[in-house]
């Protein structure tokens, strides 16, 4: 059971729906440390870390005006309203559930790594202690257990 000091350790997502063009500096310093490219970074993330942190930004997105409902998500992102509402299941879970994915390793192939649908059936549960015990026994099912 973990205690309130365990848990106080704060994720903080920020993003934007609005695109921006990045442009590279014709003075780049050479002898600066190698920037990771992000879409490198997400090809070893799991596909539920992106999952995860994509609807932390919808939530926001709505919370900020930025979109008013899930059918304006859709539009905005390009996507349409039944993967906004899937993606929007992830909120369901536990804080301390949100927060291990979002921080889970990156993932080499062919290891395998712990699957969207399978984290969608855990939302299913409404009670946070039997989500964390589900969430326990799929970690353990993966090979993440402590």
């Amino acid at each position: 059971m973990r205690t309130d000091s365990d848990t106080s350790k704060i994720v903080e997502v920020r993003c934007s729906l609005k695109r921006h063009v990045r442009q590279r500096s014709q003075t780049a310093d050479p002898t600066a440390l190698p920037i990771v490219d992000a879409l490198e970074l997400r090809a070893k993330l799991p596909r539920i870390t992106h999952t995860v942190a994509r609807a932390l930004m919808f939530e926001h997105a709505i919370a900020n005006g930025e979109a008013a409902d899930f059918a304006d998500l859709a539009r905005l992102t390009a996507t349409t309203r039944e993967r906004v509402s899937q993606v929007m299941k992830m909120m369901r879970l536990a804080p301390d559930i949100q927060d291990e994915i979002l921080r889970l390793p990156p993932v080499r192939r062919p290891q395998r790594a712990i699957t969207v649908p399978e984290v969608a059936a855990i939302t299913d549960q409404i009670v946070w202690d039997d989500q964390r015990e589900s969430w326990r026994k799929l970690k353990q099912r993966n090979g993440l257990s402590e």
